[in-house]
Parts: C-alpha cells; structure tokens; sequence
C-alpha cells in the first residue's frame, strides 16, 4: 500500500508562477487529509468528504495528488482523484487567486472547423491540456489494459469498481463539455468498460472515437476488438448460408403444422432473431419465446423484431436475455413449448454444449410425458461421419517432424507436438477441408459412427452423463495417417437435411481430431496400408467430444489379419483414451505440447536455416569482439537460443515464460550437450533491457551500482522448473572493464508477424523497451533489419461473406444486415491466399518499408557508431567516453516510403516511450507531460521508468497514446505508424473487396546485384470457386489427378521466396507453371503519389542478394492478412485502366485503406 510519506518526499515540481506558495498551500491541505501513513484510497476518500461537508480544497491540491498517485503507480486512485480535480475545476470561479489555464492551441483532436467557446477554469496551477491528457490517458491505460481483474464479488470490491467507472465516466463527461473529443482517451476508457462488463458504455466510446478520429489505427483497432467479443464472427457466415436458412424455415413451417392447435415455439440461441421471425409468422404459433444468453445480440434481435414484423405478430414473441439452462416453468415460462428451435452445434457437434442444453430442455421446458402429445426439437437427429486424411497442412501443425531442420538441433527422443489432441479439454481444432493449404488425401471412406436422436431424452441423459465405444474404420488407400476428419448431417424434419460436409459449401468447418502416435497403445508407426484397420476410441461426455485412434491393425499379403506387435487384446470392449489432462503431464512421458502456431514455426526449416546461416555469420565476421552477445525476442517457443550458445555467443536472452516451454529448453540443451549457464530467460523485452543495464552498469569501474533483483527462472538437473531470481551486484561482473562494452556485438533477432499475418500486437513495446539497452554495444546487427508491407486489391465474394451480411436476401428476405453489420469488422486474419477464391484486380505493389535496425538504435544510430568508432581509435586518456548517459538519442519512426532514397526520420514531437512522452531540457516542443518548470523532466521520467520498463504496465494499446502534431493529426504516432497515398492501376474488372497484404522480411544487407524474382510470381492466379476440386481430387503428392492447381502453385513458387540463388528470373518461373499463364502483360503500378517504387517485371531488374523470406510464400507456415472495403461506402467497381487513389494507414498491428475521391 502506498503511503503518504511517499507522496510527500516525492514532491512533484510544476508550471505554477508562485510554486511556493502553492506548495504552502498544498502543504496545508495534506495535513488536513489526516496521518501521514494514510493510503491513496483514505485521501481519496477524505477529499470527496471534504467536498460534501463543503470545505475547500483547491484544484491545485487535487491535481497535484492524482499526478502523484500515477507516479507511484496506484492507478485506480490516479483515475479518482483526476476526476475529482476535473470537478473541482468547475466549482472555481474567478474570484479565486487560481486559474486554470486550459489551452487549447495545440489540441489535435476537434469536432470539424468550427470554434466553440469554452469555459476558462480556474486555478493559479497552469497546467497544459495537454499534460492533463496524457496523464489521464496513462492512468485510464494502466487500468485497462494491465491491471488485475477482480473477480471477487464482495460488496466492497463491487463498490470500488462501480466508483471507478463513475470517475472514468465523469472525466470524459468533463472533456467533453469542455469541447474536447479525444479519440485515444475514448478508446481506452471502452477497454476498460469492456473488461469490466459494461459492454453498451464500451461500443458507446469506442464508435464515438472512430468518429473522432477515423484515421486512427488504435481506435480502429479497440472498436474492432469489441465488437469481435460482442457478437462473434461465425454469425455473419451463417446468416449468409441462404441455404441453412432456408432449410430451417421449411422445417419450422412443417414443424408447427404436426401440431392440430396453436403452437409455443422456444427458440434457444436465438442471435438475430431469424428463426423466431419465421415461427412468429406461422398463423398456428401463438407464442415465441426467443431466447440469447449475449446482451448484445439480444439488443439486435430486439431491434430486428421491431423492424419486420407487423403489431399483431411482434406480440407473439417474449424476448429473454437469459441462459435457458436457468429458466423454468412458470418462472420463466407460463406454459410448456411444443416446439423447440435451436442451433447449438460447433464443428464437433458437442462442443457448445447442445447435451445439456437439450437435457435441461427436456425436464424444464418442454412436453415429454406419454399420455401427452411430445414435444419436437428441430433438428430432430444428427449423424456423425469420420474419414482418415493425410495432409501436410494439418500435420505439419501437429507435430514435429522428422524432416525438420529445427535449428540444427537434435530431437529425436523427444516427442513435440501440438497439445490438440492430447487432452479432452483440447479435442480437435476445425479446418475447411476443401480450403486446406495443399489439400488433402482421403485414406478412408466416409464412415457413419453415430446417430443422435434429439427428440430421445432418455438417450439424451445417458449421452450428457458420458459414454466411451471404440469403432473400426477401414483403410482404403495407403498414405501417413495425418487426422480423423469429422462431419455431421443434421436432419431438421423429415426430408430437410444440413451437411457440414466440405463439399456442401456451406457456413460449416469441419472438426480435425490430429493422429499422435503417442495416443497409440503399441506405438506403432502412422503409415497405413489398403485393408488396415483403426481403432478409433470415441469419448462423449457433457459438451466434450474426444475422438483418437488408440491402435492399427496391419494386414498380411494374403488379406489376412496381424496384430500390432505387444498387441494381445483385441477384443471391442472400451479403452480408456491415452489422453492426459495437462501439458505439464504429458512432460513425464518425454511429450511437450506447444500451441499450433508454435509447431507450425518450428516445422519451417526454411526459415530455421535462413535464421541460423544468418546469426553464424555475425560471430564469424566480428571476430574483433570482445563479446557476442544474443538477444532473441521471440513469440511463443523458439530454441533459437540454444543454436546461439552453440555456435559460441557468450550470453543469450530470450523471452519465456511458459513452464512446459523451459523444460523442454533444459531438455533440448541436454540432448545437444549445450552448457546454458549463459542463457537467461525471461518475461518480456522489458525484463531483458533491464538485466542487460543492470550487468553493464555494474561492470564499470566506479559505477554506484545497487543490487537490481532480477526475476529469472531456470531449470534444474532433473527438469523442475526453479525460480533463480537474483540480485545483480558488482562482484558478478567486476571482471569486464566498461572500455570494453564499447567492443561488445549483439545480435537480435526479432519476431515480427504472428502465425495469422498481422504484426505482433507487442512488436513496437519491445522495440522501445530495448533502445536504452542497445545503444552500450559498440556494433548490433538486427535480424531482419527490413520490413517490406506488399499488397494487392481483390474481388472475393467468400472472404466479403466472412466480414458482413452481404444483404437482406441472404436472410429470407428479412431486414438484418443493417443491425448486424454494425458489428463488422474490415481487419481480417488467417487468410490463404493461395487457397482463397478471388480475383486479383491488380499487380502487387509495395506499401511500406520499415528499417528496424534503425527503429531500434534511433534515427542517429549511424552517427553514434561513427562517433564510437573514432573514440575507440582515439588516445586512451580521453577524459570523456561515450556512454548511455552522455548521449541524447532522436528515436523517431523509420518507415519509408517505396522510392525515397534516404530514411524519413520523425522528429522529436513524434518520440513516445510507452505512453508517455519523454521530455528533455534541449527540446523545442511542448511534449505531453511537460510544463515551464524543467522539475516536470523527473517525474516523466519516473512514470516511464516504472510504467514502461520496470514493470509490465505498458499494454499493447499504450503504443498508440501520444500528443499529435497539431498541424496534421494524422502524423506517426510511433515507429510503426505511417500513412501514404497511392496510385494503383487495375488490370482486371471487378468489384474490390479488400487489400490482401503480407510481408518481405530481409534477413541481412549484402550488396551484391543478381536476377530476381518479381513479385508477381508470388500471387497466384485468379480462383474461382468452381475450379476447386471434390475433398477426394486433390493429392498432396502432385501425381495423377483430375485438378493440380495447389500443386502447381506450389511446384513453382516454392523456390522463388528464398532468393539465395542467383540467376532465377520471373520469366523462368511464370514459364514453368501451367497455372501462371494468365498473368498480365508485365506492367507496373503507378505510385507517384507516395513515391512508392512500380513493380517491374523486368528479368534483369537488380537487387540485393540478401535472404528474403516472404509471409505469402505456400512453403513458409504464415497466413495473410486483409482489410476490407470501407463499409460505410458502396464497393467500387473497376475496369482494366482506372487508376484508383488510395490512402493507406499502417499501425503498430493493422493497416487500414480508402480509396479517395
């Protein structure tokens, strides 16, 4: 707990013309708060009686003490008492000797060109408007985004909460009766009210700063995060599937025609209302009774009742925001429902609980007595069918393979694998079959295992209770068994049916249930010929649904049957699944589960070589050196460490803190006989800039160096993970004269963009959390130093299903795009473009470049090595040497545009750390936490220090929390933030859906020229959907088949990503594939505007001979990104020869476009 002590010797220095006055006067007032020991929370409360008893505290003090309380980090008590300031503002008048003076000249954000006059308040602290911002974005930021929460649900912490959201709700009240719209305060006050539960105030702020400011990538960025958690994505594909609907609205119609009266129909999950609607305009159905769990989608049903049907049949329909598990009758219910309608079904049948929800059903709210006419639940049945695949896409996700390069790491006892599978909270995960990067063989026929009758409640019971068989499925054609492939068909009534199978196109994905060997009884290998049979163990218990085969039968020559070897049962009675409960189980028996994503990377040897080829040629080339050193900032498991201590780095740090992901470290390191005594895991970028600081300030001769504790954690002998955290102090590193750091190399290495193809939300907090660091080495290389952003314009009517409602008729003809697209979002991930059906309307063109070898050393990083250079081979008696504290660093933001010879670096006003502005004595502009006084530099300081760097308090969205320039609005806003106009010229008709972008990532800079690629040997042709084969057609071998167009793809463009290779031209390329032969006459994109550079399809153009890795590469384990049309403008339509003008707006994760006028 924070006490008053501290408040006090931690006096804050402010603009104020008489400071000493006013820190008499708020000497004062604090005695007036009472002790000394007191807590924030005791004088926030103390103030807020002050006020009711109608004493006077003065804006001053108030203002003062939340600025306080945000230094020292009490957050919630910050948020309070700046309210609290803010209302006290109001009450001065300007008879008092204070005045507030509130300026607005440099505020970035307004409501359009015309001035308002606002009120002047009072008070002799001059605080800019600005500082106050930035203060109140901080502290609101902190809450949102770091903060614990509460689930608790005592009385008092209920009240603390509720008078938090009144103090966020009071200061955006008091800015905006003031005139001041601030998108980024809004934005974060909505993530805040979103965690908290207030999703109306959340969707509220969050449209109103995209109104603000509709430019602006964060509040882009937290109004699409909300409306993704209030109504979730597959609702859009559904009410586009006309045919699900279609069918549904038969069966309900036949439905309530069983029935000889009127009907009660209970529709359970009812989302928008569609299947109420249709009951309610039955003549029979006297009542409909709509029920949804999800505030929000009961707010759109409502308003879709309102909007389609007449009086008289708006009447019939009771709306219930409840989950029908908690209702009952009568409480609930006047009168038992003859009809229930529901849609509760995931990709696995079970899985959003459709057991009890039907269970509880049955003995609350429907009819199921003999002597009475039964209820009827629509569907009535479903069937399950299963089928063997083998896939590369899907196992190559799974787990590791043999073939994988891994870093030039042995691993063969080891098992790792995705943790899909392996326990029953983790069954399956879903994939489109006819989707699948690559496609996908078929080693089975389709197998019916099990039928499920809906309107059966005895059978119901007995499912929902739990139920475990083992089945036989049959090989047909000999292939690696990949996974089990699950589908069901639903059978709504009587002839009505809906399959989830691929070939049915409809809004369905199929469950992948992955094949382990691990899950295997006798171990044997996955490789199964024609005639062998799995046994496959299926466990159905509540809303899990576990489905693995547990052995494989082999067959002789002569068609007899042989048992796996050590098989001596192989009787049909059930077998408990093989499966554990935890990854941290699955340790014991040599098996580590990593996420998809992770095993996905690891399987990229491609990237795994480039990678290790790259940082074995840093420690060859700077054999001058005192030490390598080896930062790796990496996403998810990578044992990219270990290869650095092998190839003899001196110290390497990483970012880990998963317990499964450090045992497996410890264990890799003992296979490959790795010493990692000098490997150092920790939390998060922030925690490895500050060991690093802290072993360099404590290796100078006469530094003042206290012990800086450290939270680290190892693994010992045996695999348990330890917690080894230390102090650092100067006898550990006395050894290293600070002369020396200056001859210290690093190495980093950077993970850039997630496995869905958009940049790490994380990216620019760790870039900024390790310049302070960085910037003691003599030379750091950075890996991959340059980022290139590709896009391309597309006509695609799936991915525009995926986004929105495309119109009223997709839903019966009822009115229900307008209310539900509201909701949707134009930032998209997970996308293949490779497999995707479109059309390319354009050539690929490159949007931006970002340098991050620059971005993370500062735009002056060249002239410091120059200067460290000449210091080193200056005389050693020079009295001053260059270190951290002597230099002022410029960081600025290092993206270019296309053509521009030289870095555009930003200026001072555009610098940010973390969230706030770091404020220094030589700079000419006003930041967002300065004032006149230059005492306000230390409390910035502070702030930064502990908020960004010494603890995990900067969140992900606090990277876009900074004071705009005044004279455009929508200048960067840190590295990562650009924005460029671009002349696009079409090649093909169409109607454009989206911009598709992804990445180039340059892993080192040799100047050598070479023949090379275009980037239009990346994109593939144009696919429709026809052109996509039945599940059984696509051969992941590439033989014989009737369709060989992922194939194809693959066979020429694998080789073109990895440009190591010389004399590879895009001739070559387009030459060798027959799927290529519909590209464009080579043309190339005219930029002028940003002075982007055209993609020419010259064979000889010359580029570097650097390894590039591309995220669109089919080989390489990433997927692409897209952003959609503005949806609050028609599509455009185009022809071959318009130019189209876009705006283009990158951000520290997204990108967003427009095409202007």
């Amino acid at each position: 707990m924070q006490k008053m002590a501290d408040f006090e010797s931690e006096s804050c220095s402010s603009s104020c013309s008489d400071s000493n006055d006013d820190e008499a006067d708020y000497g004062k007032t604090l005695q007036m708060l009472g002790s000394k020991q007191s807590s924030w929370s005791y004088i926030v409360q103390s103030i807020k009686n002050f006020q009711k008893n109608g004493q006077v505290i003065d804006f001053a003090t108030v203002f003062l003490a939340a600025r306080q309380a945000l230094l020292c980090e009490d957050f919630p008590n910050a948020i309070k008492l700046f309210a609290l300031a803010l209302d006290q503002s109001k009450t001065e008048t300007e008879s008092n000797k204070l005045a507030l003076s509130l300026s607005l000249s440099t505020n970035p954000h307004t409501f359009g060109s015309k001035s308002r006059s606002r009120p002047v308040l009072q008070s002799s602290l001059k605080v800019q408007l600005l500082e106050l911002q930035n203060l109140v974005r901080t502290a609101i930021s902190s809450c949102a985004f770091t903060s614990p929460l509460h689930t608790s649900s005592t009385g008092n912490q209920i009240k603390k909460d509720e008078d938090l959201k009144q103090s966020i709700s009071s200061i955006i009240s008091n800015f905006t009766d003031i005139g001041l719209g601030d998108a980024t305060l809004f934005s974060q006050a909505s993530a805040y009210f979103l965690r908290y539960g207030d999703y109306d105030l959340a969707l509220d702020l969050s449209e109103r700063a995209v109104a603000l400011d509709p430019l602006s990538i964060f509040a882009q960025e937290v109004h699409e995060n909300i409306c993704c958690h209030l109504v979730e994505r597959w609702h859009f594909i559904m009410l586009n599937d006309s045919c699900r609907n279609e069918s549904y609205k038969k069966a309900i119609i036949k439905g309530i025609d069983l029935f000889a009266g009127n009907v009660n129909v209970c529709d359970i999950g009812c989302g928008t209302g569609l299947l109420s609607l249709v009951a309610s305009n039955q003549p029979k159905c006297r009542s409909v009774y709509a029920i949804e769990k999800m505030k929000t989608m009961a707010g759109v049903a409502k308003k879709v009742f309102v909007e389609n049907l007449r009086e008289e049949d708006a009447r019939k329909i009771e709306l219930i925001n409840k989950m029908s598990s908690k209702m009952s009758i009568p409480t609930d219910l006047p009168h038992h429902a003859q009809i229930l309608v529901t849609e509760v079904f995931d990709a696995g049948l079970f899985g959003e609980g459709i057991l009890p929800t039907l269970c509880h059903a049955w003995s609350k709210l429907l009819n199921h007595k003999e002597r009475e006419m039964r209820s009827l639940v629509i569907p009535s049945s479903a069937k399950l069918f299963v089928q063997a695949i083998e896939s590369a896409a899907i196992l190559h996700e799974s787990r590791l393979t043999p073939e994988a390069d891994f870093f030039s790491l042995s691993h063969s006892n080891l098992c790792i694998c995705s943790t899909v599978g392996m326990y029953p909270s983790d069954p399956y995960t879903t994939h489109d079959l006819k989707r699948l990067p690559g496609g996908y063989k078929a080693l089975s026929e389709s197998c019916l295992f099990m039928e499920v009758d809906f309107n059966n409640p005895e059978t119901l019971f007995e499912l929902e209770k739990g139920m475990a068989r083992n089945f036989p499925v049959t090989v047909t054609k000999a292939g690696q068994l990949d996974a089990l492939a699950m589908w069901f068909s639903l059978c709504l009534l009587d002839t009505e049916e809906i399959s989830t199978h691929t070939d049915s196109h409809g809004c369905w994905e199929q469950a992948i249930f992955p094949v382990n060997p691990r899950t295997l009884k006798h171990r044997s290998s996955l490789n199964v010929d024609i005639g062998d049979i799995l046994e496959v163990s299926q466990l159905v218990k509540g809303a899990e649904h576990c489905l693995s085969v547990t052995d494989i039968y082999k067959t002789s020559c002569d068609g007899t049957e042989v048992l796996n070897p050590g098989a001596t049962d192989k009787s049909t009675e059930c077998q408990p699944l093989l499966l554990k409960e935890s990854a941290l189980e699955w340790c014991k028996s040599q098996t580590y589960c990593l996420s998809g994503s992770e095993i996905a990377a690891l399987n990229n040897s491609e990237l795994s070589q480039a990678l290790c080829r790259q940082i074995n040629n840093f420690i060859l080339q700077d054999t001058g050196c005192v030490e390598s050193h080896f930062i790796h900032l990496n996403n998810g498991f990578s044992p990219l460490c270990l290869q650095a201590l092998k190839l003899g780095y001196m110290h390497v740090w990483a970012i880990e803190n998963n317990v499964v992901h450090k045992v497996l470290m410890w264990k890799l390191a003992q296979e490959n006989g790795i010493d990692i005594s000098n490997l150092t895991l920790l939390q998060d970028a922030a925690e490895i800039s500050v060991d690093i600081q802290a072993r360099g300030d404590c290796s100078r001769p006469h530094s003042n160096c206290s012990a800086s504790p450290i939270k680290e954690t190892t693994v010992d002998f045996s695999g348990n993970v330890v917690d080894s955290s230390h102090d650092i102090d100067e006898g550990e590193h006395d050894s290293t004269d600070f002369r020396e750091t200056q001859n210290q190399m690093s190495v980093v290495v950077l993970d850039v963009v997630d496995w869905q193809g958009r940049l790490l939300e994380d990216l620019n907090e760790k870039i900024l959390a390790m310049r302070s660091c960085l910037s003691t080495y003599g030379k750091v290389s950075v890996v991959p130093h340059l980022i290139d952003v590709y896009g391309v314009l597309i006509e695609s009517e799936e991915l525009l299903s995926r986004s929105r409602v495309v119109s009223d008729e997709q839903t019966l003809g009822y009115k229900i795009a307008s209310f539900v697209n509201k909701f949707s979002t134009r930032n998209h991930q997970a996308i293949d473009l490779q497999s995707l059906p479109h059309t390319k309307l354009c050539e690929p063109f490159k949007i931006f470049s970002v340098d991050l070898h620059k971005l993370l050393l500062g735009s002056e990083s060249t002239e410091i090595e120059e200067r460290r250079t000449t210091e080193r081979q200056g005389s050693s008696n020079t009295s001053k040497k260059s270190s951290p504290e002597d230099t002022q660093y410029v960081h600025g933001s290092i993206w270019q545009s296309s053509q521009l010879s030289s870095t555009i670096n930003s200026t001072d006003d555009d610098e940010r750390i973390g969230v706030l502005a770091q404020t220094s004595s030589q700079a000419n502009t006003t930041k967002g936490l300065t004032s006149d006084a230059d005492g306000c530099k230390n409390d910035s300081e502070r702030i930064q220090e502990s908020i960004s760097l010494g603890s995990k308090r900067c969140s992900p969205a606090e990277k876009d929390l900074k004071e705009d320039n005044v004279e455009d609005q929508h200048e960067r806003k840190d590295g990562f933030e650009q924005s460029v106009n671009i002349r696009v010229r079409i090649t093909s008709s169409g109607t454009i859906t989206a911009l598709v972008y992804w990445f180039h990532f340059h892993l080192d800079g040799n100047k050598v020229t070479l023949n090379a690629p275009s980037v239009n040997s990346q994109i593939p042709a144009n696919i429709p959907d026809a052109l996509f084969p039945a599940s059984n057609d696509i051969d992941i071998n590439g033989s014989t088949l009737s369709s060989n167009l992922f194939n194809s793809q693959l066979a020429c463009e694998t080789d073109a990503f990895l440009q190591t290779h010389t004399q590879l031209s895009e001739r070559s390329i387009i030459d060798d594939s027959s799927h290529m032969t519909d590209f464009e006459k080579a043309e190339s994109c005219d930029i002028p505007l940003a002075a982007a550079s055209s993609m020419s399809n010259n064979a000889s153009a010359s580029v570097t001979s650097e390894t590039t890795i591309s995220t669109l590469d089919p080989s390489q384990h990433w997927q692409q990104a897209a952003v959609m049309t503005d949806p609050a403008k028609e599509q455009e339509t185009v022809v071959p020869g318009d130019h189209l003008h876009l705006q283009c707006v990158m951000g520290s994760s997204a990108l967003s476009f427009w095409i202007k006028d």
